[in-house]
């Protein structure tokens, strides 16, 4: 899996320096950022640990963790915009 991310030469170097650890690639830009963002979504909203959603879809914790404010934010902006236009 390391080499399929960073090729074979940067994978014999990361495992000279980092050999025997567990590390973090991160996934990049792809074309299944969005794909993955609406997994993310779902599991968030069904209430999955962010633990669990980063094992399962293979994301860095801060990813996750930066998405579920973004959810809570907009849900928040949400139910402020609709308690003004209940008012008016």
């Amino acid at each position: 899996m390391l080499v399929e991310a960073v090729g074979l030469l940067a994978a014999r170097k990361i495992a000279r320096v980092y050999g025997g650890e567990t590390i973090q690639i991160p996934q990049g830009l792809g074309v299944d950022d969005a794909k993955r963002r609406r997994a993310m979504t779902e599991m968030i909203e069904e209430g999955f640990s962010v633990e669990a959603i980063c094992r399962k879809l293979n994301v860095d914790r801060r990813t996750v963790q930066r998405l579920k404010v973004r959810l809570q934010e907009a849900a928040q902006t949400d139910l402020f915009s609709r308690a003004n236009n209940d008012a008016a």
